[in-house]
């Protein structure tokens, strides 16, 4: 492809050779990069410009043909008139790629804190806290290609033969008009939950890829290339948005984590296996705290007391044997 590339930029790419690099720019944000760089390094190292009118491209076709009617003349300039058309695109693309690169709109969110974000298409995007979102305002009307970071729920607006792209480290999730939530979790874990439309994933240097259907959520992790799926309720998992936590038979560490979150505080927990195998239902919805704990309490086997801002867990074991 680095020959093709390069025959393109110099104005000798054949009809088909076009054709073969708009289905690899096409094919993902990784392979728009790469091309991005060997043109950096081509005007660098000839010192060169892309040339505007590639007409030595249509001398080398002009001389294969024979032109013996005014039908075939009238076919052939039409062919090329296409080609042509083609090629602008790309010289297009490419000034656009050489003097955008640094137009980078950047949204990003704090602890606690969570924004609705609009974008150029009129795509909406809920991005949770601790989370980033950036585009090329340049690029962003012909690729539609987001770096995330974080979590963020997406409602994208349709747009006939133009691709969605999230990019999430070397993940990425291609759509055409869909509502999903993505979620980075471990630093090789991610996790996608799709709640309308199609979505589709696939790495980076690699052949994977997996097509999700409503309902379905997709672990995906990174390093070993594998994914697990399952069937969820998308609407819980994209609650967040409204400010709300539905926690269903999690774990008591998970729990006080989002507890923590959610309220400000630390929370202390027993070194006590019973208690951390306990599993706990809840939804967090500015509940106080101290109506909080009382629920808890009655419903669970625990002892909870909050200090200044600590809160301390333990497992009352009185309860315990008995429940």
């Amino acid at each position: 492809m680095k020959e093709i590339i390069h025959k393109y930029l110099k104005g000798s790419a054949s009809d088909k050779e076009v054709t073969q690099l708009l289905d690899y720019l096409r094919d993902s944000a990784g392979n728009r990069s790469h091309f991005e760089r060997i043109k950096a390094d081509w005007l660098l190292d000839e010192q060169k410009q892309i040339p505007l009118s590639h007409l030595k491209a249509w001398h080398t076709i002009e001389d294969k043909l024979t032109l013996k009617s005014k039908s075939t003349t009238m076919l052939w300039l039409q062919r090329s008139a296409s080609i042509a058309a083609v090629l602008l695109v790309f010289i297009g693309i490419a000034f656009v790629f050489q003097y955008a690169s640094r137009q980078m709109v950047v949204f990003s969110t704090a602890e606690q804190q969570n924004v609705k974000v609009t974008l150029p298409d009129s795509t909406i995007v809920h991005l949770n806290e601790n989370s980033s979102l950036s585009y090329n305002q340049w690029t962003y009307a012909l690729l539609r290609d987001i770096d995330l970071k974080g979590e963020a729920f997406f409602d994208v607006r349709h747009k006939q033969f133009s691709q969605f792209n999230v990019n999430i480290d070397k993940v990425n999730v291609t759509v055409l008009g869909t509502r999903f939530n993505v979620k980075e979790g471990t630093s090789n874990e991610l996790e996608v939950v799709l709640q309308s439309g199609i979505v589709e994933l696939s790495m980076d240097g690699s052949d994977f890829k997996k097509r999700l259907k409503p309902g379905q959520r997709a672990i995906l992790n990174k390093s070993k290339q594998r994914i697990m799926l399952d069937e969820v309720n998308a609407d819980l998992h994209c609650a967040w948005m409204e400010g709300v936590i539905h926690c269903k038979d999690m774990g008591v560490e998970e729990f006080f984590a989002n507890i923590e979150k959610a309220y400000d505080i630390t929370v202390r927990i027993d070194n006590d296996q019973r208690l951390k195998d306990l599993k706990i239902t809840y939804t967090l919805k500015d509940d106080r705290i101290e109506d909080l704990i009382q629920i808890l309490q009655l419903t669970l086997p625990l002892e909870i007391k909050i200090d200044k801002g600590l809160m301390n867990v333990k497992l009352d074991k009185t309860r315990y044997k008995t429940e």
